[in-house]
């Protein structure tokens, strides 16, 4: 068993309009492939904002005193492959990996995940030196 929370990370009315990102040249807005770069890229900016004014510590599984938190988007340049898309780290804390799982829709629940993201899940749950992370970006 994966034990799941929930947690409100954000409303677009919490950020200015020019906060999240726009479409780039050559992507097709309508391909999974530009609403899941472009929901990476939605999570990294709002954890990379919460850290910097200190309310990520506020948000489970962030939440810890001392220290701050760095953000890195490991998609940044190119699809990394990888069963994560952001590593959050805090000197005390360990590392948070983060996969983003972004839809058009304001209402689908269900998101595809991978094998290698199932089994870092799992890793999780017997490392204690690190946290796995599902944020469900909606409406990009």
């Amino acid at each position: 068993d994966i034990s799941a929370f929930t947690v409100q990370l954000c409303c677009v009315t919490d950020f200015p309009r020019d906060f999240f990102p726009v479409i780039l040249p050559g992507y097709d807005r309508n391909s999974s492939q530009a609403v899941g770069r472009l929901g990476e890229e939605a999570a990294w900016r709002i954890l990379s904002k919460k850290s910097k004014d200190n309310t990520l510590r506020n948000l489970k599984p962030f939440n810890t005193d001392g220290g701050a938190w760095s953000i890195i988007w490991v998609n940044e340049e190119a699809e990394s492959g990888r069963p994560f898309d952001l590593i959050c780290t805090h000197p005390i804390a360990g590392s948070v990996y983060v996969e983003v799982k972004a839809t058009s829709s304001s209402n689908k629940s269900n998101f595809e995940i991978s094998t290698a993201e199932i089994m870092k899940a799992k890793g999780a749950e017997q490392d204690s030196s690190y946290q796995y992370v599902i944020i469900r970006a909606y409406n990009i």
